[in-house]
Order: structure tokens, then C-alpha cells, then sequence
């Protein structure tokens, strides 16, 4: 009896059937750009006014979401608060720091646990209001 014939045709089904599993994995693999593109947009809906962004390493900026998408969020009018001794909240406009930043900053997804929206009579945009005013005098 020989067998050669079914074991040939055993091992082409096997190998048939690995590269349609590799090419499937290889298609499946991370959201297409249409599918991100649908997820930028629908994020970019549900954010209103200020945001606070809250990232990896402990720091807090608050700002207004200009763009978002997969790679990175795009963060302009961009706060942040200042360590005080005082128990008073301190908050700091971007751009008076020693290496001159400039709005709007980009941040990487990656560093970024999470954002939410800031409700308008929240202590944080009291005081942003309060330095905008002082700004824009």
C-alpha cells in the first residue's frame, strides 16, 4: 500500500491553509485607515469645549482637541498646572518656559491614559478664563 500520494496531498493542505492564515492575520492585523479615520471623526465629535489630557508620566495639559487620530492628538490653547506650595490651584499658559514652546502640542497616543471633556463652570476653566482675560488686556 503506498501512502505517498495522501501524505503529499496532506501536506499541501496544510500548507495551503498556514498561508491563508498568515495572509488573513497579516490583513487583520490593527484597524484599516478607513476604520481609524471613522474613529478620529467620532472622537473628535464628542469633544467639546476644553479637554484635559492626562498622560503616562504624571502631567495634566489642559486645551482645546484641534485633531485626533491613531498616532497622536494635537492639543491647542494649551494649560497646565504649575507645583505651589499654596493649597491655591495654579495654572500656566504654555510658552513662557525657558525652551519658548508654542501652540498647538502634539502628543502621542501612546502617552496618553485618557481625556474627557471639562465642564464650562469647572475650576480649571475659571482660572483659564481669569488668565485670558488678564492676556487679552
Amino acid at each position: 500500500m503506498n501512502n505517498k500520494p495522501v501524505i503529499i496531498s496532506i501536506l499541501v493542505i496544510n500548507l495551503v491553509s498556514l498561508g491563508l492564515s498568515v495572509f488573513t492575520y497579516q490583513k487583520m492585523d490593527g484597524p484599516s485607515s478607513d476604520t481609524s479615520a471613522k474613529i478620529s471623526e467620532d472622537v473628535l465629535a464628542m469633544l467639546e469645549g476644553y479637554q484635559g489630557i492626562f498622560l503616562t508620566n504624571g502631567q495634566v495639559y489642559f486645551g482645546k482637541v484641534e485633531d485626533y487620530n491613531s498616532d497622536h492628538v494635537v492639543l491647542g490653547n494649551v494649560y497646565y498646572l504649575k507645583d505651589s506650595s499654596s493649597a491655591d490651584l495654579n495654572i500656566v499658559k504654555l510658552g513662557d518656559e525657558l525652551h519658548g514652546p508654542k501652540d498647538p502640542m502634539i502628543i502621542k497616543q501612546q502617552q496618553i491614559l485618557f481625556l474627557e471633556n471639562l465642564k464650562a463652570d469647572s475650576q480649571v476653566i475659571s482660572k483659564i478664563k481669569a488668565l485670558e482675560s488678564t492676556i487679552s488686556k
